[in-house]
């Protein structure tokens, strides 16, 4: 990623969405971007997210780019880091389920980092019952989550083919090729996602995103999710130019697009949160027919906020599980073996950004 990134870079690299988990850590860390990926492996309580944590204050410290990203399931936690300096760059991630993760590249630029060679396992295996039924359990919480959400996605869809009906997409078309006509700075290149959203057990939560170098950062306004409508009709156009651009879809569903950012340049441009007004997408719904689905809209918008609200307390109570798993582990842990886990990464990462 380039400078013109958001100052905060906190993103997520995972979701809990309509169609169940979804991971996005093979497009975000492809191994052949970076100059090495370590893969964390270990259980709940094993320290992976605190090791994470540990690298990012040192970052900080340093003076270093990077980037982290949080756990979608919860956000107080860590999923992974990136970390940048002299054209380097180099990722830390949980590689255990969900998103699990190996060594795509073994010897080159992936390495496995076992977190589990500081537990002691006879002292886990004692507790070999309980750990399998709080496993379970977990499980089954998140199996109701993702059918509650899957039912809110039934309302969702009828809320964007209420208002499909009425959005001009041919002048939708034209408008968002005349906004990139009008930044002529834009440059060819790659696109890659980031997430600034998760639907996790506090339900949903989206990023402050407080920007550096975005002088430029544009919102689309909208009613009745017509900004994504427009959102997604200017990432075809992109698509289509073939521009450099970092992809922000939704948690919920992959398929609308809440951001664009442009790293070569100092543009950006989200759903609702923004400086610089770019364009009203409600001004490509016809009004009149507007005026007549507004009340069925309306409770189509509570019926999927009253399942998203059932799904978020199945993630809480997930989440509860997870911890007690955590309180199995974390006693069984060796933190002087960890100490020297994290101290020879450290001197890993060092050497590379170094050379």
């Amino acid at each position: 990623m380039k400078e013109s990134l958001p100052h905060t870079r906190e993103f997520f690299a995972s979701a809990n969405g309509y169609t169940g988990f979804r991971s996005y850590f093979d497009e975000i860390f492809d191994s052949r971007d970076y100059s090495a990926i370590y893969v964390l492996k270990g259980g709940p309580g094993t320290g992976k997210s605190t090791l994470l944590k540990k690298l990012w204050e040192y970052s900080c410290k340093a003076r270093l780019s990077f980037e982290i990203f949080r756990c979608s399931s919860d956000p107080n936690s860590l999923d992974a880091v990136i970390i940048e300096a002299g054209g380097k760059r180099i990722a830390v991630l949980d590689g255990t389920a969900p998103h699990m993760r190996d060594a795509e590249l073994p010897g080159v630029i992936d390495e496995l980092i076992n977190l589990g060679e500081a537990w002691d396992d006879k002292k886990l295996k004692e507790y070999r019952s309980v750990i399998i039924d709080l496993n379970q359990r977990k499980s089954e919480h998140y199996a109701k989550a993702y059918d509650w959400l899957r039912k809110s996605s039934i309302f969702d869809t009828n809320i964007k083919a209420e208002t499909k009906k009425i959005f001009n997409f041919k002048k939708c078309q034209t408008v968002c090729e005349t906004i990139l006509d009008g930044f002529p700075e834009l440059k060819k290149g790659n696109r890659t996602p980031r997430l600034i959203s998760s639907f996790s057990k506090y339900g949903y939560r989206k990023q402050n995103m407080h920007f550096e170098n975005q002088a430029r950062n544009y919102y689309v306004s909208g009613k009745f999710e017509s900004e994504f409508f427009f959102m997604n009709v200017l990432s075809d156009v992109i698509k289509e130019r073939g521009l450099e651009c970092v992809l922000i879809p939704s948690a919920l569903d992959a398929r609308s697009y809440e951001g664009l950012i442009f790293p070569s340049s100092d543009i950006s441009i989200f759903t609702r949160d923004g400086n610089l007004l770019l364009y009203d997408s409600a001004s490509l719904l016809s009004l009149e027919c507007l005026n007549e689905s507004d009340d069925a809209l309306q409770q189509l918008y509570i019926g999927r906020d009253y399942y998203q609200k059932l799904a978020a307390d199945e993630l809480k109570k997930a989440s509860d599980f997870h911890f007690e798993l955590e309180k199995i582990y974390s006693p069984c842990m060796n933190f002087d073996i960890l100490d020297r886990i994290y101290d020879d990464l450290l001197s890993k990462i060092k050497n590379i950004l170094q050379t």
